[in-house]
């Protein structure tokens, strides 16, 4: 072609793609832009228009596409409605093993997203209905928080459907109703023990009393009389108040069976009951030892949260055996002839049961933990004054819960039975008990034990103190 008519056809080319676009003619103008770039190619606003132009034709048959795809959609939607159908009417009454098999037998060509989505749903909601009922038919009455929150999930994705099932309401009501009368017979248990307990403590009382009036009875006659007068003395007052105000409860001599009790095993934290006597009679605090009363004596307050009469806490077993040493000091307690120490760990465990054998000092029924310490379900991760909860039968406050308790001993592996020969322990370890306001029920047993560093501060580690009977 020649330049001149290439010239012209250009021309003429630009003003038929120029007037089809400003009359919104897109129909058939490829042709036109194709021709024109073949015979120009570096014409900018044409390359840009065929860009467009190519990019319709993409958008379209993208549209066409969806609309056969939508179609294919319904059609497949339509060929598995019978089987979606039968399903639907077994999930009304949620009976979702039977929909889940009605809708096994939908060919798997004919799953869409619509059949796929319900088929999610049933088998979920199978699911939930399988262990709520589990939960129910499984657990004990003392168990009843488990069904509940297995119910509530499945309550919980039901609503979604707007469906409810009759048949998990029934046994949930049967099952409520059979953990009411578990607990009023708890209860009733409860106050029996503790009756057994209080007259098993004046018991043994008395028969440690006789037993060292007997033992007394063979020491010479001045001397003899001078210490009964002291033990009757001692035995007159179970309750010493020092010369800070530290009140401490009398604890009689006795065995006990040491270690887990109740059928609870700790795994990885030994804890072999095995039978230990307490040989001397002992005071021990009847509350931990406070922020107020610590700071009296030392001078200091390590608390992170400071108020007075929370327990004092981030003390380390060194600080803990430092504030012992003055006390004792102190002149008041000097002339009373008053030593003070940490308990032992089987001193500790032995005030804990009060007489008891079961994993708490209130019994086996875990639900009443809630009256006696301050744990993780209640405690909002925080400590909290001392003597708020009911103390044990022996009259010891927070023996479970609120900050963990330092022992005199180190840490050492109980044995299998009697402490004989002696356990073996592990260096420079030192034991903790009762558990604290940041854990679980279940760690805050009677039985529970923890082997920390000497030097280890902690928010939820505080201490109380004891006397020794003739130190």
């Amino acid at each position: 072609m020649q330049p001149q008519e290439r010239h012209e056809r250009l021309e003429e080319l630009r003003l038929q793609i120029q007037s089809a676009v400003d009359a919104g003619k897109f129909e058939g103008l490829a042709p036109l832009v194709d021709e024109f770039l073949k015979l120009q190619k570096d014409d900018a606003a044409m390359l840009k228009l065929h860009t467009q132009l190519a990019e319709q034709r993409r958008q379209k048959l993208d549209k066409v596409k969806q609309i056969q795809l939508a179609a294919r959609e319904r059609r497949r939607d339509q060929q598995a409605l019978p089987f979606v159908d039968k399903a639907r009417k077994f999930n009304q009454e949620c009976r979702f093993d039977l929909a889940a098999e009605a809708l096994s037998r939908i060919p798997t060509d004919l799953y869409t997203p619509t059949v796929l989505e319900f088929i999610a749903f049933v088998d979920r909601c199978a699911m939930l209905q399988k262990k709520a009922m589990d939960a129910i038919e499984k657990s004990s009455a003392e168990e009843f928080d488990t069904c509940e929150r297995s119910a509530n999930d499945y309550r919980t994705y039901l609503r979604r459907a707007s469906l409810s099932d009759p048949t998990l309401e029934s046994k949930l009501a049967s099952k409520r109703h059979q953990t009411e009368q578990s607990m009023k017979t708890s209860r009733f248990r409860l106050r029996t023990t503790v009756a057994i307990i209080g007259i098993t403590l004046i018991t043994t009382i008395v028969f440690a009393s006789v037993r060292m009036i007997v033992r007394l009875s063979k020491l010479p006659a001045q001397r003899a009389a001078a210490a009964k007068q002291a033990y009757e003395e001692i035995f007159a007052k179970p309750i010493l108040k020092n010369s800070i105000g530290m009140e401490l409860k009398l604890i009689p001599p006795g065995s006990f069976t040491m270690g887990t009790g109740g059928g609870v095993i700790q795994k990885g934290n030994p804890e072999s009951p095995h039978i230990v006597e307490i040989r001397k009679a002992f005071y021990l605090g009847i509350y931990e030892v406070t922020q107020s009363q610590y700071e009296q004596v030392t001078g200091t307050n390590p608390s992170e949260l400071v108020t007075g009469d929370h327990p004092v806490s981030n003390v380390t077993w060194t600080d803990a055996q430092k504030f012992c040493e003055l006390l004792s000091g102190i002149a008041a307690e000097k002339a009373a002839k008053r030593s003070y120490r940490l308990p032992t760990e089987a001193e500790w465990e032995y005030a804990c049961r009060s007489g008891t054998s079961s994993a708490f000092s209130f019994g086996k029924d875990e639900l009443l933990i809630d009256d006696y310490a301050w744990y993780a379900g209640n405690s909002r991760g925080m400590n909290h004054p001392t003597g708020q909860k009911k103390p044990n039968a022996w009259g010891l406050f927070d023996m479970h819960g609120n900050v963990l308790e330092w022992c005199e001993d180190l840490f050492a592996e109980y044995p299998s039975a009697e402490l004989v020969p002696a356990p073996k322990h592990r260096l420079d370890i030192r034991v903790l008990r009762g558990g604290s306001s940041n854990l679980e029920s279940i760690k805050c047993r009677s039985a529970i034990r923890s082997a920390e560093n000497p030097t280890l501060r902690s928010n939820f580690i505080g201490f109380r103190v004891a006397i020794t009977i003739g130190t």
